[in-house]
C-alpha cells in the first residue's frame, strides 16, 4: 500500500496525510512512497529533500510536466540512485507522442494513468509505444472495465499497477479483491482508508501494516452503518 508525500502549489512545502499514515512509514511497514510533485516547478524541492534510504518510490508529475522536463527530472533522480518503481503520467494525458519520448529516453519505468481511462485507450497506448506500465482503478474505469484492461496489458507485456482516488472502504475493498483474485499486479497504491476520515462503512478489506487483506465475510464484506449516515447527509 502505498503513502502519499505531496508538493504542491500552495505552499511548496512538502504536505503528509494524516499521524497514522506517517507512523506507517517510520514503523518500515509502508512499501512504496507516493511522491505527487505539482507543479513541476518544486521538482526542486524534491531534489533537495529526496533520500536514497526512503523505500522505492512512485513518481506523479500529474500531467505537468513537459517531456523535456519529465526526461530531465528522471535523469536526475537516476543519477541519486533513488529507486523508481514507476514514473506516473509525466505528461499531459493526451500528449501520447510526449509520452514515447519520455518513455523512450528517461530510463524508468513510466506508467500511464490519466492517459487510460478505458480498455481502448491501452491499443492507443500501445500503438505509440507510449509507456512501460498501466496505473490501474476502479474509480476510472469500474471494475470491469479494471479487468479488460487488466487482461490487454497482460497480452501485450505491460506491467500493471493498481492505484486508487479518494475511495471509501467500499472502492477499496472492491480493488483489493481484484488485485488478490487475478494475481496480475506488481505494484499496490491503495491508501485511500489513511487520506479518508469517518465513513459510514464497516468491514471490508482489513489492513495490517503495509498489508490489505479481503474480509472473509460475503461479498465484499462491507457494510453501510445506517446510524451514521445522518451526519454525513448534513455535511454541506
Amino acid at each position: 500500500a502505498g503513502f502519499a508525500w505531496w508538493y504542491d502549489q500552495f505552499d511548496g512545502r512538502k504536505q503528509r496525510p494524516d499521524a497514522y499514515a506517517l507512523d506507517q512509514v517510520r514503523s518500515g511497514n509502508t512499501r512504496l512512497i507516493d511522491v505527487v510533485v505539482h507543479p513541476v516547478s518544486w521538482l526542486s524541492i524534491f531534489y533537495d529533500e529526496s533520500n536514497t534510504h526512503d523505500p522505492p518510490s512512485s513518481i506523479k508529475l500529474n500531467q505537468d510536466g513537459t517531456p523535456t522536463q519529465a526526461v530531465e527530472f528522471a535523469k536526475e533522480l537516476l543519477k541519486r540512485e533513488l529507486k523508481i518503481l514507476a514514473f506516473e503520467q509525466p505528461v499531459d494525458a493526451v500528449d501520447l507522442e510526449g509520452m514515447r519520448h519520455v518513455t523512450a529516453e528517461s530510463g524508468v519505468p513510466v506508467f500511464a494513468d490519466e492517459a487510460v481511462q478505458s480498455p481502448s485507450d491501452v491499443i492507443e497506448l500501445l500503438r505509440y509505444r507510449a509507456a512501460h506500465g498501466v496505473n490501474v482503478k476502479i474509480q476510472k474505469s469500474g471494475m470491469v472495465g479494471a479487468l479488460e484492461i487488466k487482461s490487454i496489458c497482460q497480452a501485450a507485456g505491460l506491467q500493471l499497477m493498481f492505484g486508487c482516488m479518494l475511495e471509501s472502504k467500499i472502492g477499496q475493498s472492491a480493488a483489493v479483491h481484484i488485485g488478490c483474485g487475478t494475481n496480475a499486479f506488481g505494484i499496490f497504491d491503495l491508501d485511500s482508508d489513511l487520506l479518508v476520515g469517518d465513513q459510514p462503512v464497516k468491514g471490508g478489506a482489513e489492513r495490517h501494516g503495509a498489508m490489505l487483506k479481503v474480509s472473509d465475510r460475503p461479498g465484499l464484506g462491507c457494510e453501510i452503518v445506517e446510524s451514521e449516515l445522518q451526519a454525513f447527509g448534513e455535511i454541506d
